[in-house]
């Protein structure tokens, strides 16, 4: 069994995560520490002391940095434990269906569209709305799951070596990192397409690419 390192886990998390969860934490920081200011303006004008004003601007970088700091770690832990559950759900998964390794090469957040499509263009605009999912990319596999009631919903179980194709299609024309990013997964077992999106195209491309070279590396 994979050991979990908290550091190393922390950085596969897609890095536009890891900014959303430091721009939350800075904002709440700049907030309190503007509303502290704020407060000590109302009481300097209120009781003619100065003192309290200047002694707020002062004080307010330590106000922010102290705020910023315990909602940063708040976030952080919060958004670990989502991937770590997740994490362990689609391993559960992966063993079920035959993964030779269970070593976690990709984890993030996404969506998918399910349609009868065989390519990017074909399933592009089928009016079927997007399920958000988890995707996890291992050595041998793809799971793609879904969050639940009742716990994790299986969409996908894929071995790379049974005839998979990956295609790309970035419909606005501004490359691979563009945010409309899309990658098509079509295989000779399912006459359907999987149609993956992602509001961290970065991740999207990472798994794109590494999916390609584990498929190369396989054949």
């Amino acid at each position: 069994m994979e050991a979990i390192n908290h550091q190393e886990f922390w950085g596969k998390i897609p890095p536009e995560e890891k900014l959303l969860v430091l721009q939350q934490a800075q904002a709440g920081g700049a907030t309190i520490a503007a509303l502290t200011i704020l407060a000590a303006s109302g009481i300097a004008i209120g009781f003619q002391s100065p003192w309290v004003f200047w002694g707020s601007l002062i004080f307010s970088p330590v106000v922010y940095k102290t705020i910023a700091t315990g909602r940063f770690n708040k976030y952080k832990s919060n958004l670990m434990l989502r991937y770590l559950a997740a994490r362990a759900a689609a391993r559960r998964y992966a063993y079920r269906y035959g993964a030779a390794d269970l070593t976690l090469i990709l984890l993030f957040r996404g969506f998918v569209v399910i349609s009868p499509g065989t390519s990017a263009t074909e399933s592009q605009d089928d009016g079927t709305r997007p399920s958000y999912v988890w995707i996890a990319l291992f050595r041998d596999t793809i799971i793609i799951i879904g969050e639940g009631a009742g716990g994790a919903r299986l969409y996908l179980a894929q071995n790379l070596e049974r005839g998979l194709a990956v295609e790309g299609s970035s419909p606005d024309g501004e490359g691979d990192y563009s945010t409309s990013r899309v990658v098509i997964l079509r295989s000779e077992r399912f006459a359907s397409s999987y149609r993956i999106s992602s509001n961290t195209p970065g991740a999207l491309v990472v798994f794109e690419k590494k999916v390609h070279a584990l498929i190369r590396e396989l054949r």
